[in-house]
């Protein structure tokens, strides 16, 4: 093999032979670096804690900011969704919800009205009434004015209109009902 003098970025001069090593060299490193981050990632992924270890399960599902459109478009879409009340405690389970409609109180409150169907309630845990139930949620209460969108939907059940009795115009409501 001839040997050809080659000059490199710096001017010195080096054969093709040893140019050819260096670019060997350089591609085993990558190659070393890419097994090592591959490595990594799946050390994270089996060390990171599962959805039932998570101290605040709040963090599941798409973060909604709780404003009258985004409820509209989550009840439009029989979608599950989670959120707290910002007098919950801290250790209390989210309240799940299938939201059935939005209004306003006489008041002009907005109110998200819906069947509670686990977490944490106070009607509940004191008796008055079971899980799930028929529920209205003070939309300015709920913490951080945020509910997470569970990927989970629902199927709408018939209900008693005076269930919603609180609601004084509706701006939103599921009309799907078996």
């Amino acid at each position: 093999m001839r040997r050809i003098r080659i000059r490199n970025r710096s001017g010195w001069q080096r054969s093709r032979v040893s140019m050819s090593a260096e670019v060997e060299w350089i591609r085993s490193q990558r190659r070393q670096t890419g097994i090592c981050a591959l490595i990594t990632a799946t050390f994270i992924v089996f060390s990171t804690t599962s959805e039932s270890q998570i101290p605040n399960p709040q963090s599941r599902g798409i973060a909604v900011k709780a404003d009258v459109a985004s409820l509209c478009a989550l009840v439009g879409k029989m979608q599950v969704l989670a959120l707290r009340y910002s007098y919950d405690p801290a250790t209390a389970e989210p309240r799940e919800l299938e939201p059935y409609a939005v209004g306003y109180t006489r008041k002009r409150d907005v109110l998200l009205f819906g069947r509670q169907v686990k977490g944490y309630s106070k009607s509940a845990e004191s008796g008055a009434e079971e899980l799930p139930g028929w529920r209205n949620f003070r939309v300015d209460k709920i913490k951080m004015k945020m509910v997470n969108a569970l990927v989970s939907t629902f199927d709408p059940i018939r209900l008693d209109p005076n269930e919603h009795r609180y609601i004084s115009e509706f701006v939103c409501k599921n009309e799907s009902v078996r």
